[in-house]
């Protein structure tokens, strides 16, 4: 058996007895590792050491969550048995908002430039802080202010060692407010797909983010499209409408342009045979409804042939009154299915002299007609 075998055999021992799981803060990973015996504790200076088979994610600048709290892997020792690692990570000593994101960082009480051997100074406030480096804290600038340790700090630089950032940070008064809002949707909509959408917007505050900020909406036009206090814009029909976003003072005014290709693109009208009056007790009166193109044009013949009797709904009303099943009234199916034939019986008799209006609604387009109603 050799050396390797037995290393092997060893850790993997190890292992079982003392396995604990540590979760990256940023991935959600959960990596299995063990402590040695005699540093279980956090040492006096925050720093752990840790031992994981290398084929473990971990690496360098591998930030994750143990009990807790979070620590950052500064250390990574090299590969000797060509099976694990052993690694010193730091307690972190802060999170800190950056770009809305919540992010680990720990302290440098070392340096921070290693050339020029520049030590921290706490005494005039200045501050050297590292963190993982990815997408999101790379984004940070020289100049950019951020809040942390109870004060306010400006990048005075930056220095990247591997996947570890460093901040050089240099002690400022709070910033004057800088409030922005931005739109990050879409401003074109066909409400065949939908009729509400969510609006999202980031706003900042000289240049970071604000998390759950309170944010007002209006509209320019409530009869096109809606938006209710938590940012849901509700499509009511095509045109054009200003969507303005307010918050802390900053506006953004975005223009939505609303489109309907499932609308049907003709429009109704309801004729009734004979006179505009329908008798108490007469006989039947035939509507018929009618489509026209968008330029005026009929097309009931051509159109007539693509529909059913289903797709025509019938009702009639005497002011608020709905009498479409009312025993005053009686229906009958025509000799076409854009036609009706609707007759009033012994109970119409209280509506003398009043307007029974007709109704006939295709695909969610409605036309009407006025009949007096007589004896």
């Amino acid at each position: 058996m050799n050396i390797q075998n037995i290393t092997e055999r060893q850790f993997d021992k190890t292992m079982q007895r003392e396995n604990v799981s540590v979760i990256d803060y940023f991935n959600g990973t959960k990596y299995d590792v063990f402590f040695r015996r005699n540093n279980r504790s956090v040492s006096p200076e925050g720093k752990v050491r840790l031992y994981y088979k290398q084929t473990s994610k971990i690496d360098y600048g591998t930030t994750f969550t143990l009990n807790g709290k979070q620590y950052i892997v500064i250390n990574q020792d090299a590969d000797e048995s060509g099976y694990f690692y052993s690694t010193i990570a730091k307690q972190c000593n802060e999170i800190v908002t950056l770009a809305g994101n919540e992010i680990p960082v720990a302290i440098d009480k070392d340096t921070f430039n290693i050339q020029n051997g520049s030590v921290l100074n706490y005494i005039n406030g200045d501050v050297t802080i590292y963190a993982q480096l990815n997408d999101i804290t790379s984004a940070v600038a020289v100049n950019d202010v951020l809040q942390a340790f109870g004060n306010y700090y400006k990048v005075g630089n930056r220095f990247i060692d591997g996947r570890i950032i460093y901040f050089n940070l240099e002690q400022t008064v709070k910033p004057q407010d800088n409030y922005k809002i931005i739109y990050n949707g879409v401003s074109s909509f066909d409400m065949k797909d939908s009729t509400t959408y969510q609006l999202s917007y980031t706003v900042t505050n000289n240049n970071s983010i604000i998390v759950n900020p309170t944010i007002t909406y209006q509209s320019s036009a409530n009869d096109i499209a809606t938006v209710d206090e938590n940012g849901l814009m509700t499509m009511l029909k095509e045109g054009s409408v200003d969507i303005t976003a307010t918050a802390y003072g900053a506006s953004c005014t975005t223009t939505m342009t609303i489109a309907n290709t499932s609308a049907p693109t003709y429009t109704l009208s309801l004729t009734s045979s004979s006179s505009d009056t329908i008798k108490v007790n007469g006989t039947y009166k035939t509507m018929t409804c009618r489509f026209a193109d968008k330029d005026g044009q009929d097309i009931t013949d051509s159109l007539v042939t693509e529909l059913s009797a289903e797709d025509f709904t019938w009702t009639c009303a005497v002011g608020s009154t709905d009498l479409t099943n009312n025993s005053a009234v009686v229906w009958a199916n025509g000799s076409a299915v854009n036609t009706k034939k609707i007759k009033l019986t012994d109970g119409a008799y209280d509506y003398l002299g009043q307007t029974l209006t007709v109704k006939v609604t295709v695909n969610g387009v409605t036309a009407s007609k006025d009949l007096e109603i007589t004896e």
